[in-house]
């Protein structure tokens, strides 16, 4: 299992804490992130009964992980909502030729928020070829707060404007030939 703390672009006041961890086997990846603030003014979509792909979730709160191998320009994007729908999208290099991608799908989610803390779990499935050894992963979140306020939480930002796709900040280095199987996913 892999940590991780994820820090704002600007500090907001109302998060306090925003940590996750990392769990992972040869195809499937389970990202847990927790809040911990004054989470009464955060907007969670509702909860679907299916989970459907959608565009546009950036829009609302979103959570997203950005996987990469090394020295490819290539990458692949997955965004979450806590109603349940997710999509995932590949790209040719920085934000070029987006496409869908069947290479990352949902297979699960979990939610469970109060007034003070949240949990999302969400387990994804990645088909990656055999011979794809090294991943390494950016984790972030956009929050959506009444009436209209946007927060950007990364392992790490730029510093002018948010920006998740850069690859500076995809800081999480897994080696998947070390990996034991984890039936537990």
């Amino acid at each position: 299992m892999i940590d991780f703390s994820l820090v704002p672009f600007r500090d907001n006041g109302f998060i306090t804490e925003f940590d996750g961890s990392v769990l992972h086997s040869q195809t499937q990846l389970q990202l847990t992130y927790k809040l911990t603030g004054n989470l009464e003014k955060l907007h969670w979509p509702e909860a679907n009964t299916e989970q459907v792909r959608e565009l546009n979730l950036w829009e609302d709160t979103c959570f997203e992980l950005f996987l990469s191998i090394p020295d490819k320009k290539h990458y692949y994007e997955f965004n979450f909502s806590p109603s349940g729908n997710w999509h995932s999208f590949s790209f040719s290099d920085y934000r070029k030729d987006r496409r869908v991608s069947s290479e990352i799908q949902l297979i699960s989610s979990n939610v469970i928020k109060d007034a003070k803390t949240a949990s999302v779990t969400v387990c994804v499935e990645h088909l990656f070829p055999d011979r794809v050894r090294y991943l390494e992963l950016g984790v972030c979140a956009i929050l959506h707060r009444h009436p209209a306020e946007h927060h950007y939480y990364a392992l790490g930002h730029g510093k002018e404007k948010p920006d998740f796709h850069l690859r500076d900040h995809h800081t999480i280095d897994m080696t998947l030939e070390e990996i034991e199987d984890n039936h537990d996913l």
